[in-house]
Formats: C-alpha cells, structure tokens, sequence
C-alpha cells in the first residue's frame, strides 16, 4: 500500500471517529502505555518488526490472550 492509499484511508477513519464523537457515540481516554498491555505488546511487536505497517486478518495468538484477559479486566 502507497503512502496516498494509506493516508486516504487514515483520514477516512479519523472523519468517522469524529462523526461519532460529535454524536455522543464514541469517546478516546488517553491510557500510558505500561497500563495496556494490549497496546504495549503491539508496540513491542512492531519496535521488532523490519515491516514499514503489518495488517492482520486476526490478531496475533498472544495478543488475542491479552485481549481476552483485558476484557475481563483482571
């Protein structure tokens, strides 16, 4: 994917997020890192990686573990 495709789907998502903010329907909370560990190993995976942006279909086996123990805030 080019820089124009990425950047045109960047801004298109960012346009929808704020539609829905100025709905009431959708709210950002800014979380440090050390305190999402979701976001900490995507951060870690890709400090790593030699791929300029990686997309999954799925999210990797380790993080979907994160995910469910985030969802169940233990």
């Amino acid at each position: 994917m080019g820089v124009i495709e990425w950047l045109e789907r960047y801004t298109s998502r960012l346009n929808s997020s704020r539609r829905y903010m100025k709905l009431g329907g959708l709210m950002f909370k800014h979380v440090l890192r050390e305190g999402n560990v979701c976001a900490d190993f995507l951060a870690r995976l890709g400090r790593n990686s030699t791929l300029g942006v990686t997309t999954w279909v799925t999210p990797p086996n380790e993080l979907l573990s994160l995910l469910n123990f985030d969802a169940f805030d233990f």
